[in-house]
């Protein structure tokens, strides 16, 4: 949900013109904390890793053993990053003609395993200029300890709208309040906004729960 006014976060974007996603190189940044890593990339997925696991380990492993490995697309230097950003439009448009043209990449990417944390950041990062992307996320959002993001409730609401982003994730069900506020936020005139720095001293409670401290 929004956690700033409708009339604060469009100025906040028109007057900056960069691209906001996060975009780090995928071989050297230590943004991917465990698990596969190059096996994303050289091998073809075609099973969903949780529910068809057994699927997913079996094929992963046969192409191991074939050694059915493949290259990426010599022109792109991978970027891995989360998969909430905000982009301009005509950025956008440079994507999607690319990928027209481009059926190796589209197809690369639709058999990499979690697409959505390095398609649109490789392909940004291959259109605009450094200088013009902002490596930040413009959704405030936790993790557990358990990898889970993490879900905010009713007591969250100052927290959430000193925060620098512009969204932010999860917000639980059933804190009805909390969404009635950040509602009337940002239906609300209101344009000057106290920020904290990004994030927060939290405790992560059992089994998804977040207790928040102002830094």
């Amino acid at each position: 949900m929004p956690i700033k006014s409708a009339g604060y976060m469009h100025e906040f974007l028109a007057s900056r013109d960069v691209d906001y996603i996060e975009s780090f190189d995928y071989f050297t940044a230590t943004w991917i904390k465990k698990g596969q890593r190059e096996d994303r990339l050289m091998y073809r997925h075609f099973f969903k890793q949780r529910p068809q696991k057994w699927l997913f380990n079996s094929a992963l492993a046969l192409q191991k053993r074939l050694g059915l490995s493949r290259g990426i697309p010599k022109d792109l230097a991978v970027q891995v990053g989360s998969q909430w950003w905000c982009l301009w439009h005509d950025t956008v448009e440079k994507i999607l003609a690319f990928i027209r043209r481009r059926w190796d990449v589209k197809w690369f990417f639709k058999t990499t395993w979690i697409p959505d944390k390095t398609f649109f950041q490789t392909l940004v990062h291959h259109h605009v200029p450094t200088q013009e992307i902002k490596t930040r996320n413009v959704t405030f959002l936790i993790f557990s300890v358990y990898g889970l993001p993490v879900s905010f409730y009713n007591d969250h609401y100052d927290i959430l709208h000193s925060q620098q982003s512009l969204f932010a994730r999860k917000i639980s069900p059933d804190a009805t309040r909390l969404k009635s506020r950040l509602t009337a936020l940002y239906l609300s005139p209101k344009s000057d906004f106290r920020s904290h720095k990004e994030g927060c001293i939290c405790t992560i409670l059992p089994p998804n729960r977040v207790a928040l401290l102002s830094d």
